[in-house]
């Protein structure tokens, strides 16, 4: 059960270099091309230690980090980062919008995988992003774990391995759209996936070509 996996988690995202770094360089990089400023709000979900959200901080744009590890957590307040103790879902999501903390970018990096219950996790992302947000995930990429046989990817903590063909309906069933998508090397491939509220942003070549 996702209470005993993650209640206490031992891993840190802190640990790898290379994680700050891929941290880094995609926080710098939505800050400009989404125009992030005081005025809006970045919410991560398993926001870990605070190793991404740190960069959001420094520019001085507010965040708030979801974080079900109480321990880690703790380490994420102690680096300035508001982060609630919490299983990410709809209903968590409805209560941060009713307190007008709806977010202008959702981040969720190697947590999708982990949720055991994607409608309810994809539906929280609708009821908490802004009209114009935006939300960006990153996870294994299905296709990769099984072209490259990639079975070291496979542990407890992952319910579901995603390709971008499951992902477009179950995002259409809750009024999203994956409107582009990127490859990563990272953890063996990885795809990142941009949605948004139907129609917010126009959809880019990248989808229709990693369908082909």
């Amino acid at each position: 059960p996702p209470v005993e996996l993650f209640s206490e988690y031992l891993y840190f995202s802190s640990f790898s270099d290379a994680m700050l770094q891929h941290a880094r360089t995609a926080a710098t990089r939505y800050v400009s091309e989404f125009d992030l400023g005081k005025e809006s709000l970045v919410v991560e979900i398993a926001s870990n230690d605070g190793y991404l959200l740190k960069n959001f901080v420094e520019q001085k744009i507010p965040c708030l980090g979801i974080e079900p590890a109480a321990n880690i957590a703790r380490v994420a307040r102690e680096k300035g980062i508001e982060t609630l103790v919490e299983f990410f879902g709809e209903s968590l999501a409805r209560q941060l919008a009713d307190e007008g903390r709806s977010a202008n970018l959702i981040l969720g990096n190697n947590v999708f995988a982990h949720a055991p219950n994607p409608n309810d996790f994809v539906a929280g992302l609708r009821a908490l992003l802004k009209p114009d947000g935006r939300i960006v995930l990153e996870f294994p990429y299905g296709v990769d774990m099984i072209a490259q046989g990639e079975f070291d990817t496979i542990y407890h903590e992952h319910v579901f391995y995603f390709t971008l063909t499951s992902l477009l309906p179950l995002f259409r069933r809750h009024g999203l759209d994956i409107y582009h998508v990127e490859q990563l090397p990272i953890h063996g491939g990885s795809l990142r996936v941009f949605a948004s509220h139907a129609g917010g942003h126009p959809a880019q070549a990248s989808v229709a070509a990693l369908l082909a």
